[in-house]
């Protein structure tokens, strides 16, 4: 399957993702239970719910920024805004997880370094052009377009270069 067709079945597919409930309402899956748990907490006078709760609603926050950063990719897909860059982009693995780690470069828009989702089949450790899609309200690149694929933020990205002019 050429690499443009792959590009365009992984943007399709997260065009899908958009539309279901799941996406939509991760966040809530994670916060009602701790709001329950607060209130029975409170109501039983049973105060050793309240750090699990805690647990709960810090979980519901990191489930939804994700969640935000999801929902930008997707809203990214047909932005006007696209500039040209380069990603550096590779894994590190620890005992228990793999991450997917980037660094991206986009002239006159500085250089951002982030943790990605992707799209499909594992990306390689390489350095490649992209097509960096922005969105009028967020200042680094919401979704990445490359010949390995589509791959988005997955938390707030770190600004390593202000203006990078070349």
């Amino acid at each position: 399957m050429p690499k443009t067709a792959i590009l365009e079945e992984q943007l399709e597919t997260l065009r899908c993702l958009g539309q279901t409930w799941v996406t939509l309402a991760a966040p809530a899956l994670f916060a009602l239970p701790a709001l329950l748990a607060v209130c029975w907490a409170l109501a039983v006078r049973e105060y050793g719910l309240l750090p699990i709760a805690l647990g709960l609603f810090a979980f519901a926050g990191i489930v939804g920024q994700g969640a935000w950063h999801t929902r930008r990719a997707i809203r990214g897909i047909d932005a006007a805004d696209r500039r040209a860059g380069t990603a550096r982009i590779w894994s590190e693995e620890t005992s228990d997880s793999t991450y997917h780690l980037a660094e991206v470069t986009i002239p006159q828009r500085g250089k951002w370094a982030f943790q990605f989702a992707r799209l499909g089949d594992e990306l390689e450790a390489a350095q490649l052009p992209v097509v960096c899609h922005f969105l009028p309200e967020v200042e680094w690149p919401v979704l990445l377009c490359s010949e390995q694929g589509a791959f988005f933020p997955i938390r707030k990205p770190e600004r390593l270069v202000a203006n990078h002019l070349t």
